[in-house]
């Protein structure tokens, strides 16, 4: 099964990655689902730089730093998948499509909510 994990930008400043020529935005405090993969991606170069906003050269070969940053990305997603069937990529990337679409609707309707 592809796995499919949680990213957070735990950073202040919004994070823009790119992956097979695709830009990806994620909002400061926003988190979000993705294949693993990209997830992985995502988290290795939010932690980049994130570490050299620190200093950079102090803190790079930092493995605890590291750690730590990782775990306040990188979570687990719960999906409902029939046990012991593979999840293929293709229905991996619906999948997290489908959590990223229903928390921008929700975020929408709280941020209408709001304006009322």
């Amino acid at each position: 099964m592809e796995q499919v994990l949680r990213f957070t930008n735990f950073s202040e400043e919004d994070f823009v990655v790119m992956w097979n020529k695709e830009e990806y935005e994620i909002k400061a405090g926003d988190s979000v689902a993705y294949p693993a993969y990209l997830v992985m991606h995502f988290a290795k170069h939010l932690i980049d730089r994130e570490i050299n906003a620190m200093d950079g050269e102090k803190y790079t070969n930092d493995v605890n730093l590291r750690n730590e940053l990782m775990s306040k990305c990188v979570g687990s997603v719960e999906l409902k998948e029939e046990k012991g069937k593979k999840m293929s990529t293709t229905k991996a990337k619906a999948v997290a499509t489908n959590i990223n679409a229903k928390k921008k609707k929700k975020d929408t309707e709280e941020f209408e909510g709001a304006k009322k």
